[in-house]
């Protein structure tokens, strides 16, 4: 439900290790950008936010070296000028040096000799090159993470497994850009990026499991940023995407598994199903965007897209309004609304004999209140408001006996009955010294879905829901 990307990409599964670290490289960021709710018309529709990563653009002219150690990785950063007028590079490297500390717990018999310690690699090349008003960037990037935990038959360690356990994930990214710069800030770019991510997972011994996910993704498209004026700015775009997602390996059935639940790694005895589920969708889509400004102080922003996939036939798309006040104290006040058509990701929902291949896109309307506060020494303060209105979620039977049911029936297993409710505020600080940045967050939220197929308990609050959450640094 929520869309990452990394210089326009989205990210099927952009952490290590499921979670542990992300792929995410610090060194390279150049610019973040997270939309909670309905995101601007220029992201693909997502019902519960977007996080957009921007890496460095890579036309350096000078030699420049960046590294970084800390206790778990570490990772470098390498600007090199090739020589050619117009013509530069980045190249950046992270290692994780887990072995280190494996060696020592094997040492005091905690793990196995036999254990492989996890390990995260990443790697980024981008070669740009500028001339005049064109700016042409090439990049590849490399992310690897894995885990091989084996114990020989009798070995007396502390932390034991009976059998073998293998996680590995395998991500490539490769993208091609083209920037025109035109009158004033205007701009006009085409990129094309292709995505591969394979996921494995492995267990042997007491219970057989070998579960693997892979996801091919191409995009291709054209945007156009266009200034009329100080006070009117206009984007435009169109895309066409490819996504290609598929399970292979033991597809256990999971069509009573409560919907947005999460399981741990255990043996559930669940039945497995002779099929290898993937999902295709050909996805159109058009945007367009207009900021104006009738006064200094005040912004206000529009925006609609449109998608279809071919496919499946499918519409989806998004809506957003937002406006932004600025009065003589300084203080800005923000309110946006938008709705959300997300398209259903999941090969087995959508499996033609197991699933539903009619299954509709999910549905979100959020509205979001804002006041920021620069402080005199240097700090902003931000209070935020919430509240987000789910429907036509995907839904199934939480019981074997549901299943049952409904197949015997004729009726698919998994339709859009489902509806949500979330709400909540977060507060934040944000503040530097000379020598020093620091900030400080406090939230709260309330969290609840219902799925009329339920046996029992049809609303609940969601797995993940955290109420309240402290962050600083």
């Amino acid at each position: 439900e929520t869309i990452i990307l990394i210089d326009g990409v989205p990210l099927s599964n952009p952490y290590h290790l499921g979670g542990f670290a992300s792929i995410i490289n610090p060194l390279l960021i150049e610019s973040a950008d997270f939309f909670a709710g309905a995101a601007p018309a220029r992201y693909e529709p997502a019902l519960s936010g977007v996080l957009d990563i921007k890496y460095v653009r890579g036309d350096v002219k000078k030699l420049k070296v960046v590294a970084d150690v800390s206790m778990l990785t570490a990772k470098a950063r390498v600007d090199i000028p090739l020589g050619l007028e117009g013509l530069s590079a980045v190249v950046s490297f992270r290692r994780s040096y887990f072995e280190a500390y494996f060696a020592v717990l094997k040492a005091f018999k905690l793990f196995g000799e036999n254990v492989v310690a996890p390990d995260i690699t990443e790697a980024f090349v981008r070669l740009s090159y500028r001339r005049g008003k064109h700016l042409t960037m090439a990049t590849f990037t490399h992310a690897s993470d894995g885990l091989n935990f084996i114990v020989k038959p009798g070995e007396q360690v502390i932390v034991n497994f009976a059998g073998n356990l293998a996680i590995s994930n395998n991500a490539q990214i490769a993208s091609l850009r083209h920037e025109i710069d035109l009158a004033g800030d205007s701009e006009l770019s085409f990129t094309a990026a292709y995505l591969r991510d394979q996921n494995d997972f492995n267990v042997q011994g007491a219970i057989d499991l070998a579960t693997a996910a892979l996801r091919n993704d191409l995009v291709v498209r054209s945007d156009l940023k266009y200034v009329f004026s100080k006070a009117n700015r206009f984007n435009a775009g169109v895309q066409y995407a490819w996504r290609d997602i598929r399970l292979t390996g033991t597809v256990a059935d999971g069509r009573s598994i409560p919907p947005w639940a999460r399981e741990p790694i255990v043996d559930s005895r669940r039945p497995v199903l002779n099929i290898n589920p993937s999902l295709t969708r050909n996805l159109l889509s058009a945007y367009a965007e207009h900021t104006w400004r009738p006064i200094e102080a005040l912004a206000i922003e529009g925006g609609l897209r449109g998608q279809y996939d071919v496919s499946n036939s499918l519409p989806s798309g998004s809506a957003r309004l937002a406006a932004a006040v600025t009065l003589p104290t300084l203080t800005v006040l923000k309110l946006s609304g938008g709705y959300v058509l997300q398209p259903v990701q999941t090969p087995l929902a959508m499996d033609p004999v197991y699933g539903n291949p009619r299954l509709q896109a999910e549905r979100a309307g959020s509205v979001i209140a804002a006041i920021e506060q620069p402080l005199p020494i240097e700090a902003l303060v931000r209070i935020e408001g919430w509240a987000k209105f789910l429907s036509n979620l995907v839904v199934n039977p939480d019981t074997v006996q549901g299943v049952a049911d409904r197949e015997a029936a004729g009726l698919p297993v998994y339709v859009n009955g489902g509806d949500g409710f979330a709400y909540g505020i977060d507060a934040m600080l944000f503040g530097r010294t000379r020598q020093f940045a620091y900030n400080l967050g406090v939230g709260a939220l309330r969290a609840e879905r219902s799925n009329p197929l339920a046996a029992t308990r049809i609303t609940y609050p969601v797995q993940w829901e955290q109420q309240f959450s402290v962050g600083g640094g």
